[in-house]
């Protein structure tokens, strides 16, 4: 039997620790605007080092000051600086994390790759879950943990559907649809680099969820079959449907993933 990690504080957070929050416009922002938006009922803590104060809250220099250990923090900060604070900080400071930026490997470079190991490693040692490497984020509208970079969100609603993407650029423009339609969502997340979370691990959360009736994922490559066939059979004995566009599978689409 396959083992899956457990996503509960990744995707339905009771807390948030923005780090790299900055009042100017980018991601940061926009994510802080989504969460007021959708009224998520948890504790915010904005983290930089270079403000006191930042959307009339304290702002803390780093995360090792917080009150807490949060469930999840949500990083935009460049690679280099993500395994910098990382490494400065004392404690585990949250027990799940989203990596926003890219320069993990992606292009198969060495110092990349040692970023995506630190990652793995850090992951393994610590007992915490990352989301990304390089990736837009996610979203649960059902604990209204609005943490993608869009704020053109305001008319999505809750439903039944969850969906997982390798691409966090496509994904927005699929939700966009989705609600455009009237299609409601219980979740959407883009996966990134997966270099902790895989796609199983998210399609494995969204079947035990009872409010998600139907499953789709955008997928470039899955990295555990056995995984992705168990999460298939037991989606089977609960009538949940999952549907999958899977790119890749010509030689023009073999170069686009890359």
């Amino acid at each position: 039997m396959a083992e899956f990690r457990d996503l509960s504080s990744l995707l339905d957070p009771q807390s948030i620790a923005i780090v790299g929050a900055s009042p100017k416009s980018g991601w940061p922002a926009r994510i802080w605007s989504n969460l007021q938006r959708f009224e998520y009922g948890g504790k915010i803590y904005p983290v930089n080092p270079n403000y006191e104060t930042i959307w009339g809250m304290r702002c803390y220099a780093s995360l090792d000051e917080l009150p807490e250990v949060v469930d999840h923090a949500i990083i935009i900060v460049p690679a280099a600086r993500v395994v910098e604070l990382l490494r400065q900080s004392h404690r585990t400071p949250f027990r799940s994390a989203t990596i926003y930026s890219g320069g993990f490997g992606e292009g198969g470079d060495t110092e990349g790759l040692k970023r995506k190991e630190f990652l793995q490693a850090y992951a393994r040692e610590k007992g915490v879950h990352f989301c990304g490497p390089n990736c837009m984020g996610l979203v649960s509208t059902r604990s209204r943990a609005i943490l993608f970079p869009d704020v053109r969100l305001s008319e999505m609603r809750e439903g039944g559907l969850a969906i997982v993407s390798q691409s966090g650029g496509l994904l927005g423009g699929l939700v966009r649809a989705m609600i455009s339609r009237g299609i409601g969502l219980s979740y959407f997340v883009t996966s990134g680099n997966e270099a902790d979370a895989e796609l199983s691990d998210y399609l494995q959360h969204f079947l035990k969820d009872e409010n998600t009736k139907v499953l789709a994922a955008f997928i470039e490559g899955i990295k555990d079959a056995e995984k992705f066939l168990q999460v298939a059979g037991e989606a089977l004995e609960r009538a949940k449907p999952i549907i999958v566009l899977k790119i890749g599978r010509s030689e023009e689409g073999v170069a686009a993933a890359l």
